[in-house]
């Protein structure tokens, strides 16, 4: 089994080797930095829609497409290089219908890296958005056609397009709705005053209160149509990752049936009064040092465990309890 990854201040530009399990049907297209760069099925379905059935010329709307691409995948390299950096295993990059995903192993619980992690994607669309600029202005003016109207020529319309596709993908990722980048910076914020359970479920809620204004707002305006599946989304996966935080921590009690029942894996009941290790992570992180014997009933799993959990590549399964 492979050991467990720890943050660290020393830079690194490296991804782990290993394949990991992938969250939806898609294929592999390239390699960045080490990391694997995944389209799923449905997205490339819905492009080529997309290029058939919007209005005006196909290759217009391929250009536009291609174009988001970009963008977004230079938006998850922001996030990706920098928790490389922090020694932060990315499994990849997806691209799903809603956009793209950077998938990492584990962010530590430091409000400094989660900060850095969740701003630089966003980071990296206002710096493209400043460098198309000049392009922009530069070719209305010597074009003698007004930069901000309609009737500039295709090189300064083109480059307006792309500094508006970057203002917006950069301010949508800020708004505070966890789990998005604005909602992780909130977290990382609130969890420089508090526990980080209790600045996971803050910022969680906060989230689902964006996640409920996109749905209506979606549901009642004839513009932002994807709206609805966005705050769904933006629910589901911060009540998701809520849960693993309190699962982690030892936060959630396992039922009676489960505590009873046969033990994943190969992995055996915890020690009582077995401390986990106390060294302190050199990123600054905070997790659970130790597991109290009177509430291991409650806390369930202890840190060692979850650890080797979370390290385990295979599929888990129930096995007997040995005799």
């Amino acid at each position: 089994m492979p050991p467990r990854r720890q943050a660290t201040d020393e830079p690194t530009l490296t991804a782990a080797p290993h394949e990991s399990p992938r969250v939806f049907a898609s294929f592999k297209i390239g390699t960045v930095f080490g990391i694997t760069i995944r389209v799923a099925w449905i997205f490339l379905v819905m492009a080529i829609g997309a290029i058939y059935l919007m209005p005006g010329p196909h290759w217009m709307t391929a250009v536009y497409i291609a174009t988001l691409f970009g963008i977004v995948l230079l938006h998850e390299l922001g996030h990706s290089l920098v928790a490389l950096y922090y020694g932060i295993h990315v499994v990849d990059i997806t691209f799903w219908p809603l956009g793209g995903m950077a998938r990492m192993a584990e962010i530590p619980e430091s409000p400094k890296i989660e900060t850095l992690i969740s701003i630089a994607g966003p980071a990296v669309n206002f710096a493209l958005a400043a460098l198309a600029l000049p392009i922009c202005i530069g070719a209305g003016v010597l074009s003698g056609f007004d930069v901000w109207s309609a009737q500039s020529d295709t090189v300064a319309s083109l480059a307006l397009g792309f500094i508006y596709m970057n203002l917006a993908l950069g301010i949508f990722n800020l708004l505070p709705a966890f789990p998005m980048d604005g909602g992780r910076i909130l977290r990382a914020v609130l969890g420089i005053w508090s526990d980080w359970v209790t600045a996971t479920r803050r910022a969680v809620n906060v989230g689902r209160v964006f996640a409920v204004l996109m749905i209506v707002y979606g549901l009642t305006s004839e513009y932002g149509r994807m709206m609805p599946l966005i705050g769904l989304f933006i629910w589901f996966a911060g009540s998701r990752e809520l849960w693993a935080v309190r699962m982690r921590h030892g936060d959630i009690p396992i039922p009676a049936g489960a505590r009873n029942g046969p033990r994943p894996a190969y992995f055996e009941a915890p020690a009582p009064n077995v401390a986990t290790n106390t060294e302190p992570d050199p990123s600054g992180a905070r997790r659970p040092t130790s597991w109290p014997a009177q509430d291991a009933q409650r806390r369930g799993l202890d840190a060692e465990t979850i650890a080797r959990l979370e390290n385990f590549q295979g599929r888990l399964r129930n096995v007997a309890p040995p005799e």
